[in-house]
Formats: C-alpha cells, structure tokens, sequence
C-alpha cells in the first residue's frame, strides 16, 4: 500500500489479474532487491552457491552384521521366487490369478478398508444431535460400499 492512498470498497471493478511475464518481472525484481540489500552486507562477492563446511567426510567400510548377512541370504531367495513365478507365470496365467479362485481354494480373506470418516457437518450444523450425524455418516458409508460392490461385480 501507498501511504496517503485511501482503500475503501470497490464495486463494479474488474479484478486485474498479472500474465506470467508480469509476475516473473515482479519476482525478478523482488529478488534482485534482496541481492542488493543482502550484498551491502557481505563484504566479499561470491560466484556460485554458498560454500559450507561440513566437517570431516571420510568413508569407512561398515563391519559385517547379522542383520546384513540375514538381508544378503534373503536376497537370492527371493529373487529366485520371483524367477519361479514369472515361469508359473508364462506356462499357465490362470494358476497365478488372484482374483478368481477355484473350488479347492474358495475360502479367502477380504478385507475392506476405511480411509476415512464420512462426517456431512451441514446436517450437524442445522440442529441434529451428535448421534445421528454420526449414525448417517456409517449409513452412508455402508451405502457406498455396497455402491462400490455392485460395481466391481459387473
């Protein structure tokens, strides 16, 4: 703001909006200012980035532990569990399919996740209680996976 200039309320005016060129003369020469201002205060100019001093750098070979061993054991075992697949794989693609199980392996798992809570506040704002947003927000839930069910089963 100008000092001496009065802000009061506008209306019927257009909102000026600034094109990428505008905007990047702006900055440029916002950060110009702040290069001024910062290289009065130094004494020397430097070239480049600033150089920073981080102490002692030396490398060193860890020594041999269990963990490391264990990790370097595991590594070929499972990348010959996945060459093995891959070949399953290739000879059958059916045998390895996740998604449709035969009768021999029809029981399974199925979890369904929650990633989060379904709270609508428009309605908790306009006098309902606490408990009944709450119980049609796990309705509504409840309605979007069975939504979301009748989908992936099409």
């Amino acid at each position: 703001m100008h000092e001496g200039t009065e802000v009061g309320p506008r209306t019927g005016g257009r909102l000026e909006v600034e094109d990428k060129e505008d905007r990047q003369r702006r900055i440029q020469a916002a950060l110009e200012k702040l290069n001024k201002s910062s290289a009065t205060t130094t004494t020397t100019t430097q070239s480049g980035p600033p150089k920073f001093d981080f102490g002692d750098r030396t490398t060193f070979r860890v020594p041999p532990t269990e963990l490391l061993e264990r990790a370097q054991a595991f590594l070929p075992q499972i990348e010959a569990s996945n060459a093995a697949l891959a070949e399953k794989m290739r000879r059958d693609p059916h045998s390895v399919d996740i998604e449709h199980l035969d009768e021999e392996n029809a029981q399974y798992i199925e979890m369904s996740l929650g990633l989060g809570v379904y709270e609508d506040r428009s309605q908790a704002k306009s006098g309902g209680s606490g408990t009944e947003s709450s119980s049609d927000s796990s309705s509504d839930s409840d309605s979007s996976d069975e939504e979301m069910d009748g989908k992936t089963s099409e």
